[in-house]
């Protein structure tokens, strides 16, 4: 994601040098249906192909349910 400086005001329209904001990985190749910015502007919500490499993770829901069962059960 890239950005730069715009000054619009009176009859001229300039852009100040072009910055790196972050990197993306986004999903699509059309970068306009890629992300989408807050009302406020201070955060992106980005459509990204997930990393291959990264580490997996796990969520366990309802994991006290299971753990009381568990220990009210035959121990497995």
């Amino acid at each position: 994601m890239l950005a730069a400086e715009v000054n619009g005001q009176g009859s001229t329209f300039e852009s100040g040098a072009i910055h790196s904001l972050f990197s993306t990985h986004a999903a699509v190749q059309e970068m306009s249906s890629a992300f989408a910015v807050s009302a406020d502007g201070k955060s992106f919500l980005v459509d990204s192909v997930p990393d291959t490499n990264a580490a997996s993770i796990t969520i366990v829901v309802h994991w006290s349910g299971a753990a009381q069962r568990g220990m009210a059960g035959d121990g497995h």
